[in-house]
């Protein structure tokens, strides 16, 4: 399978597809409904009612929409890896290596805020890796920022990867003070045409927001989960070594693109302390900077055994996983 995965054929996004389904097949048999919590907006309540409605009448409606916000994330996330050649050769890795990952750990099962926002993240992302080769990047700054301001209406605390937009701007690009505040205004647009709507219709500006308060996350996993957990830091430890000892054979705009994932993850970091799901200290947003950095442990690992054991040793656990929360 991991033979496939490294060959940079036409038919495997089609193959990884096939491989989600058969990584993910406890999705299918059991998924927990969404709960909303007190970190919710309004807007997430209102995708939340609705889906829950449609999946009263077709009940695998928000496993097939949790399935397939992942899938679009491995898909994103591989074809900027291969577009910005952050490894040597292109390949399928990175998202086999989201797909696996994110079937590590139950919390990563359910339909939430984190799943839609951490979707829009990396289409951002995917958006941004395009600035250093565009003719025009007002028009992504102001489309980033833009996004990025609808992503917080739905997942509040996801604000903060402002930060990491910025600095991937001044990362790409020399410093420009038009630049920036083009992304600014694409960022405040969404709020300027919410709050006007508001205003003009006489309604209260209170409670659409939940606060921003910072706490230790909670810390609740099943056995299964723990083992993975310890393999999933194995591995991300070793593409990290792995991945630090082939840096200087990309090119710079590659090394660049590493430099922004590494703020992604930072990011990441800090969000664990603002949400308070149990599922917080794996949450989606995290997932997929550690997956990204772990992706080199299959890349640049020459043995063939050595990857081999790691993939199957993932997948057995993902398998225990699934049938523990079945």
């Amino acid at each position: 399978m991991i033979g496939n995965f490294k060959a940079n054929l036409p038919y495997n996004n089609f193959l990884l597809l096939i491989f989600g389904l058969l990584i993910k097949w406890s999705l299918f048999l059991h998924n927990p409904l969404p709960i909303e919590s007190q970190q919710d907006t309004f807007l997430y309540r209102s995708i939340l009612h609705l889906v829950l409605s449609i999946n009263n009448r077709f009940p695998l409606f928000i496993r097939i929409i949790v399935f397939i916000l992942i899938y679009v994330q491995a898909i994103l996330l591989n074809r900027m890896v291969v577009n910005q050649k952050m490894f040597l050769k292109p390949n399928y890795l990175t998202g086999m290596t989201c797909l696996l990952f994110t079937s590590l750990l139950s919390g990563l099962f359910v339909f939430n805020a984190q799943l839609l926002c951490a979707t829009i993240i990396v289409a951002i992302f995917s958006m941004l890796s395009k600035l250093s080769n565009s003719s025009d990047p007002k028009k992504i700054l102001f489309n980033t920022g833009f996004i990025a301001g609808i992503g917080a209406f739905i997942y509040f605390p996801s604000l903060f990867f402002i930060a990491v937009i910025y600095l991937s701007l001044f990362t790409f690009r020399p410093f420009r003070l038009a630049e920036s505040v083009v992304l600014f205004l694409g960022l405040c647009m969404p709020f300027y045409f919410f709050y006007s709507y508001l205003y003009l219709s006489n309604q209260s500006f209170q409670g659409l927001f939940p606060k921003l308060l910072f706490y230790l996350p909670v810390l609740k996993f099943n056995r299964p989960e723990l083992i993975s957990l310890l393999f999933l830091l194995i591995i991300f430890f070793i593409g990290i070594y792995v991945l630090q000892k082939n840096m200087n054979r990309l090119l710079v705009q590659s090394r660049k693109m590493w430099n922004v994932i590494f703020y992604f993850l930072l990011i990441s970091i800090l969000i664990l302390f603002v949400n308070n799901q149990q599922e917080s200290l794996m949450t989606n947003f995290f997932i997929i900077p550690i997956a990204l950095i772990s992706t080199a442990s299959f890349v640049y690992i020459e043995k063939k055994i050595a990857y081999n054991f790691l993939y199957w040793v993932m997948v057995l656990i993902s398998a225990l996983v699934g049938y523990y929360n079945l």
